[in-house]
């Protein structure tokens, strides 16, 4: 074989096994006073939602992340949050899971104010682990916590709060009648992001390399996976003082359904962040990476948004996209 054409098969070879998705540079790092730990980002047309957990209020900027204003804030008033753990935007309003009031705030985006609360009680499998989606439909998803036994992963609730059903048992984390923990990194077997996409709710783990697609009647439709190594194995714990306990790191951070694909935010050994697009064939592929620790992402038109891993430092960084 001439070397001519033994060169050009080696370069198509390393053409077609190469996985690399586009690499995106920072164009913007927005540091705000306000900004402390932030946790979740939102974009939803012209306007950008960050949930920041410090002070337990949401930041909204301008696509090009200019600071407009900030709502919410520590307090018992309805428009102040207790634990604000999650948000999600669905036909115009966002919602505001918190969880030490037991309810969910809904802010009227075009009208810029707050609606009633929507209250929810707890199912006999606990409350939320801090994880809600809102589906067009006017249903809410949670994430379970409290596990034991079989007990399931998800709670389906309608528009009023009130739990449908659960469905996909988790892995027991807890056993016996003083509810003793198995092992601590078990404990965080469960948890995961969830999102909806045409029709369907993912739930991808923080510590496997699995994504999982469900009807909106509980049905599991079908398994798919990361091309990424999965670190439930050597996933290591950090014990605070007061006896609580955390992750290390995660394998997958968040999730985003956006211009008809569902893309995954996962870490690599190197802690880059790399977003995974779901193909048509079930697949996932590289789209994007990017050299900062991102620990939550969305994309608008032609910007990607994401929030940098930070202690008490965290920043929202701004990339170009193509």
């Amino acid at each position: 074989m001439k070397p001519l054409k033994i060169l050009l098969i080696l370069l198509g070879l390393s053409i077609a096994f190469c996985t690399y998705g586009e690499s995106l540079k920072v164009i913007k790092k927005i540091k705000n006073s306000n900004i402390i730990n932030p946790t979740q980002i939102l974009v939803n047309k012209d306007r950008v939602f960050v949930l920041d957990r410090s002070n337990e209020n949401i930041l909204i900027f301008s696509k090009v992340g200019e600071f407009l204003e900030m709502i919410g804030g520590r307090g018992e008033s309805p428009t102040e949050f207790f634990i604000a753990l999650s948000i999600s935007i669905s036909n115009e309003k966002l919602f505001v899971l918190d969880t030490r009031k037991s309810q969910i705030h809904c802010f009227d985006i075009k009208q810029n104010k707050f609606l009633s609360p929507i209250k929810f009680s707890k199912t006999k499998y606990g409350g939320s682990s801090g994880q809600m989606i809102a589906s067009p439909d006017g249903n809410f998803y949670f994430v379970n916590v409290a596990m034991t036994s079989d007990d399931p992963i998800l709670t389906k609730r309608n528009k009023d709060g009130k739990p449908l059903f659960s469905f996909f048992p988790g892995y027991p984390i807890y056993q016996g009648k003083n509810f003793t923990v198995v092992e601590e990194p078990k404990t965080f077997l469960n948890d995961g992001v969830i999102e909806w996409a045409k029709n369907k709710i993912y739930f991808v783990y923080a510590i496997k390399n699995e994504v999982l697609a469900f009807s909106p009647g509980g049905k599991l439709d079908r398994k798919l996976s990361l091309p990424i190594p999965s670190i439930e194995k050597t996933v290591k714990v950090i014990t605070f003082s007061d006896g609580g306990f955390d992750l290390e790191r995660k394998l997958n951070w968040d999730m985003k359904f956006r211009d008809g694909k569902l893309l995954v935010l996962s870490w690599n050994d190197k802690r880059q962040s790399i977003i995974f697009e779901l193909q048509n064939n079930g697949k996932f592929t590289e789209k994007y990476r990017v050299n900062e620790s991102l620990i939550g992402f969305d994309v608008g038109s032609n910007t990607l948004y994401g929030i940098e891993e930070g202690d008490e430092d965290s920043s929202i960084l701004l990339y170009k996209l193509k």
